[in-house]
């Protein structure tokens, strides 16, 4: 894309004009994620058929499953498996994994 720094790319989700820079450092994914989801949160984040999810909706039910996979004893750094297909659940899911730790 025109305009954009080596490293960077554009977030699709928030109209293409705000650019996400991947060679940020000190900060992990996860809060990456907050930040882009509160600044967009009304803002489409998947599209599965008839379905849609917002990034405010994919922080809300992925924190909601963070924190049930939580209470079950998962931990950071416990390996977590998943068996989903191409869904808006397997991305909450993943969502949810990566904010546990």
């Amino acid at each position: 894309m025109a305009g954009l720094k080596p490293g960077a790319a554009t977030s699709a989700g928030c109209g293409g004009d705000d650019a996400f820079d991947f060679q940020a450092v000190g900060e992990t994914i996860t809060a990456r994620f907050a930040v882009a989801a509160r600044a967009a949160a009304a803002s489409t984040a998947i599209v599965q058929r008839s379905q849609t999810l917002t990034y405010g909706e994919l922080d809300r039910r992925s924190n909601k499953l963070a924190r049930h996979l939580s209470a079950r004893g998962v931990q950071a750094g416990d390996l977590v498996a998943l068996h989903a297909g191409r869904s808006i659940g397997s991305i909450v899911a993943i969502v949810a994994i990566l904010k546990i730790g």
